[in-house]
């Protein structure tokens, strides 16, 4: 069974003129999504799933640096095997597939790709 999910937010400030400390540090892009798809059984026990993460641009402030964090996406995607008989379960997959380095706020480390493999093996 295929599995397509989603979630989109929306963080703005409704008031910004009391200059009551909110509007500085409020340091939230407007939008983030995510889109996912997937299927745990495709074809003998091998199965995969697709995400797709974006986030707008925003103002970035602190005591540390401000500045404008620019917008970026990136997409997440693993592949699996399942033995029925043996419970055995093997995932290989990565964060950041094409590995294009972005920074999520000013003054911070640049984070790039991630890859993995798992292998899981369950008595039960």
């Amino acid at each position: 069974m295929f599995r397509l999910s989603g979630n989109v937010t929306l963080a703005k400030l409704d008031r910004t003129d009391q200059k009551d400390g909110l509007e500085d540090g409020f340091n939230t892009p407007a939008w983030i999504y995510n889109l996912t798809i997937g299927n745990p059984s495709i074809f003998n026990h091998f199965g995969f799933q697709i995400n797709y993460r974006r986030q707008s641009s925003y103002l970035w402030q602190s005591s540390l640096a401000t500045g404008t964090v620019p917008a970026y996406s990136t997409t997440d995607a693993q592949v699996q095997y399942n033995a029925q008989k043996n419970k055995l379960s093997i995932k290989l997959g990565g964060t950041n597939l094409l590995n294009s380095y972005y920074y999520s706020f000013i003054g911070c480390p640049s984070i790039g790709g991630f890859y993995y493999c798992t292998t899981t093996f369950s008595l039960f």
